[in-house]
């Protein structure tokens, strides 16, 4: 059994991310400036070529971080993803690419109060 893929920062390895939270755009955006549609295409692009795309992966690396710490304030892992030396990240465990879904499934965040919708990380055709 294949461990799953991560983002090593320092000793603690954040999960790639499965799914994404109508709220990460946000957070994509923010750290990388580029709109979903954008991302999306870039994130679809880097996994064809399989080519290393740096805005690609510091959208996924603070949507892994938000994921592994849903109490912090977007705030909050907007400054944490902002101080990593890039350097020091390393890529852990499985494949590079997470587990496919169809493209038109959503999903609701277990434990989520809101109700906010999820789409797979394996494609990001259903865009928010």
């Amino acid at each position: 059994m294949t461990e799953q893929a991560g983002f090593k920062v320092g000793e603690i390895i954040y999960p790639v991310p499965q799914m994404f939270r109508a709220g990460d755009f946000v957070l994509i955006r923010e750290l990388t400036t580029l709109e979903s549609d954008e991302f999306a295409e870039r994130f679809d692009r880097m996994k064809e070529d399989e080519t290393a795309d740096i805005l690609v992966i510091v959208g996924l690396l603070g949507v892994a971080v938000w994921q592994a710490n849903p109490n912090w304030s977007r705030d909050r892992v907007l400054a944490f993803v902002n101080k990593i030396d890039m350097e020091q990240l390393d890529s852990v465990g499985g494949d590079a690419d997470p587990p496919a879904e169809q493209p038109d499934e959503e999903k609701v965040s277990p434990g989520s109060s809101n109700g906010s919708t999820t789409t797979p990380a394996g494609s990001l055709e259903a865009r928010v």
